[in-house]
C-alpha cells in the first residue's frame, strides 16, 4: 500500500532501521490499551499522554518526566462541518454550533476539552463512522486529527481553520516487552526522536500534499 497511514509510514522507519518485524494488529483505541496492559501486543502506534493511561504501560520518560523530544508526531485536531452550517471555532470554543452532538473516535483524548467546555459528546468506533453522520446531518461536527480527516473529503464537508487542539503522540510500550527487552525499547524511543531530524518533514509532507481541505 503506497499511503498506509503516517503513523505506520513513520513506525516503519523506525523498525526497518532496527531490523523488527513487525505484524499490526488493528483495534478500536480502548481495546488496544488493554491488549497493551496484557502484553498481548508489544506497543501502541500511537498514543498522547495522559497520567491515567501509565498503567496500561511505558511511555518514554527521561529523569521522571515525558521526554516530548521522544514524541512520535505532532498531530492537529480540526473540527468538520458540513459546509452549510455557519458553526465556527474560535479562540477555544464554539460558535453557531447546532443542536446535535460533537462526534469523536472513542477513546479520543479530545473529548476532555469538550467535556470542560460542556459540549455534548458522541463517541463512534472510527472516523468513517462519524463523517458517515456527519453527511446525514446527525451530529454537529467531527473533531478529529487532519491526517485522519482528509480520506473523508466531501464538497457537503469543510474543515474549520483554528486547530482545536495540538497534541504530541509517543509510541508506548508494554510493560511485558520493556521488562524483558529493555534496551530495544530505549532504542525504539530513540528511532521515534531521530526521525524529527532525518525523515519525519518528508513523510508528513506527503501525506499534507494529498489532503485536500
Amino acid at each position: 500500500m503506497d499511503s498506509p497511514g503516517l503513523n505506520i509510514e513513520l513506525f516503519n522507519v523506525i523498525s526497518n532501521r532496527l531490523s523488527l518485524k513487525v505484524e499490526w494488529v488493528r483495534a478500536p483505541f480502548p481495546r488496544c490499551l488493554i491488549l497493551l496492559q496484557n502484553g498481548e501486543v508489544d506497543l501502541i502506534n500511537a498514543v498522547s499522554y495522559q497520567k491515567a493511561r501509565e498503567k496500561y504501560g511505558k511511555y518514554p520518560f527521561t529523569e521522571g518526566e515525558i521526554d516530548i523530544s521522544k514524541r512520535l508526531k505532532y498531530d492537529t485536531y480540526h473540527a468538520f462541518v458540513n459546509s452549510t452550517d455557519q458553526v465556527q471555532w474560535k479562540k477555544g470554543k464554539f460558535v453557531e454550533l447546532g443542536k446535535m452532538p460533537v462526534a469523536i473516535e472513542t477513546g479520543a483524548s479530545v473529548k476532555n476539552l469538550l467535556n470542560r467546555l460542556n459540549i455534548d459528546v458522541l463517541e463512534l468506533p472510527n472516523a468513517e463512522h462519524a463523517f458517515g453522520m456527519l453527511l446525514k446531518k446527525r451530529v454537529s461536527a467531527v473533531i478529529t486529527n487532519v491526517n485522519n480527516g482528509y480520506k473523508y473529503a466531501h464538497p457537503s464537508i469543510k474543515r474549520l481553520a483554528e486547530p482545536v487542539q495540538n497534541k504530541a503522540y509517543y509510541l508506548m510500550i508494554s510493560n511485558q516487552f520493556y521488562q524483558t527487552h529493555t534496551e530495544l525499547a530505549e532504542k525504539i524511543w530513540l528511532g521515534s526522536q531521530s526521525l524529527h531530524i532525518s525523515t519525519y518533514q518528508a513523510v508528513e509532507d506527503k501525506y499534507n500534499k494529498a489532503t485536500p481541505w
